[in-house]
């Protein structure tokens, strides 16, 4: 058992590199709480997306640690191997910012597709949640729709739905509305914030700025591929203390400080 003090992920001396020559991730550290949601901002190629990948065990790294729930998750030490625990890696959900939906399955069919063949829940108790998390969500209509018949705000939302089949105790979302029209950002963004509102601890990428003030516990500036700022989303993108966290949010939010 986790104590209640305990982080839910403790990520220690995180390096990253593609080649040995690009390096992304240069002894990143940061650990979170169970209730955190954490929003990472940051300039491209400081590494966002890669935690992202990293935490999800869809990248290999050079060195460091994560723990996750009080238990190894992922480990190098330099020598060329990453240690995944798959057991682990089941508890983590992650959307990306294209969907991935399989486009040949209706929206149910995506749903189900997991939960039966890691878990081998039968057909009708998948396809019932499934329905349950459509109904949440607004989709119930669509459940016998293919991918293609959905606008980007459905589909993302189905994406979120997917992931939440499996019951994750962390969820990774990256940059889920930079691909959308304007007016389809509010409905996948209201999806969130109701997984806010229910605790669940949440680890986004995003570059709206309404967003990440609405939905942060925690903002964490990365560049360079470490950490530069880690606080409460009004110090951060209000009064930043580092000069480089004040300017990235003056070039990219355009708010003057």
């Amino acid at each position: 058992m986790m104590s209640a003090a305990a982080p839910l992920v403790r990520i220690e001396g995180l390096h990253k590199s593609y080649g040995g020559v690009v390096k992304v991730l240069q002894g990143l550290d940061i650990e979170m709480k169970a209730g955190d949601r954490v929003v990472v901002i940051g300039p491209s190629g400081g590494g966002k997306s890669t935690l992202l990948r990293v935490l999800m065990g869809l990248e290999q790294i050079d060195r460091g640690s994560v723990v996750f729930g009080g238990k190894p998750y992922i480990s190098a030490d330099g020598s060329g191997k990453t240690t995944i625990d798959p057991k682990v890696r089941r508890s983590i959900g992650m959307v990306f910012q294209h969907y991935t939906l399989f486009p040949h399955l209706d929206v149910i069919g995506n749903l189900v597709l997991a939960p039966m063949k890691v878990r081998g829940e039968g057909k009708a108790d998948a396809a019932a949640r499934a329905m349950g998390l459509l109904t949440r969500f607004g989709l119930a209509q669509k459940a016998n729709a293919y991918p293609a018949q959905l606008s980007g705000g459905q589909k993302q939302r189905v994406a979120i739905a997917r992931a939440l089949m499996l019951d994750p105790k962390l969820m990774l979302f990256d940059e889920v509305t930079s691909a959308l029209d304007p007016e389809l950002v509010a409905e996948v963004e209201q999806v969130i914030l109701q997984l806010a509102q229910q605790q669940m601890p949440m680890v986004i990428v995003t570059h709206d700025m309404w967003f990440a003030r609405n939905i942060a516990s925690r903002v964490i500036f990365c560049a360079g591929g470490v950490v530069v700022e880690d606080g409460p989303p009004e110090q951060v993108l209000g009064s930043p203390k580092e000069e480089r966290t004040r300017e990235f949010i003056e070039r990219v939010f355009h708010i003057k400080h």
